[in-house]
């Protein structure tokens, strides 16, 4: 029996996907979740090759895809900006409270 030929890159089936990938971890980072997003640059580069190899309708296809990828990745890059903060603040705060209760004897209170 004979393999199956290797499948074809079709950059807009490729890049809706990664769309729609997107669109999930951004629904999972709304949501308070993590998200892991380690190979995203291999991906996104060669996505990148393959649009700009593209000619006529082909771009013409891809860029309102390319669009609506990149306004996702820029809402993204917000929130986990966000989210990076916020656990600053929350880590410093919780700092600070360890640090408060250590020197007042504890959380009841009580000096030792």
């Amino acid at each position: 029996m004979k393999d199956p030929a290797p499948r074809r890159f079709d950059p807009v089936i490729e890049l809706r996907a990664f769309a729609e990938a997107l669109e999930a971890s951004h629904k999972i980072v709304r949501a308070g979740g993590m998200v892991d997003l380690n190979g995203l640059e291999a991906q996104v580069e060669q996505l990148c090759a393959e649009v700009v190899k593209s000619e006529g309708q082909l771009r013409l296809e891809l860029l309102p895809l390319l669009e609506s990828v990149i306004r996702t990745l820029s809402v993204l890059e917000e929130e986990l900006r966000l989210c990076a903060r916020q656990s600053a603040q929350g880590d410093v705060a919780d700092k600070r409270l360890r640090a408060q209760s250590a020197y007042s004897g504890g959380i009841s209170g009580k000096a030792s």
